[in-house]
């Protein structure tokens, strides 16, 4: 069962002028400095609450954030980490049709390293 009330009603306290045009979602490649197999399925039910969350204060993007500098600082790079990151590109696009509003990003990205 997915539980969002406390997150949007905190959200929805807030004034109009304040209120989030974008719910943040970060997401690891890695974990114990070694990178992740597969897209796990949990990851769905994480993408279901954003989601809720998102429609319920009037958001207009859910923008999910890879990990990849985590990754990069554990020690994960070149060809590893590419992969990583195209699987999830993959399979986040491939989601799109139902969370219209989903982009992706990476850490490295924002900070300009990618």
């Amino acid at each position: 069962m997915l539980r969002t009330k406390a997150s949007t009603l905190g959200l929805r306290s807030l004034d109009g002028d304040v209120r989030p045009a974008a719910v943040f979602l970060g997401i690891g490649l890695c974990a114990h400095g070694r990178a992740s197999v597969g897209v796990p399925l949990d990851v769905l039910g994480s993408l279901v609450a954003a989601e809720q969350v998102r429609r319920a204060v009037g958001a207009t993007e859910l923008l999910v954030l890879l990990a990849d500098q985590h990754a990069w600082d554990s020690g994960i790079r070149g060809l590893a980490l590419s992969q990583i990151e195209a699987q999830w590109h993959s399979a986040l696009s491939m989601l799109k049709s139902r969370f219209s509003a989903l982009q992706v990003g990476s850490a490295r990205a924002l900070h300009g390293d990618s």
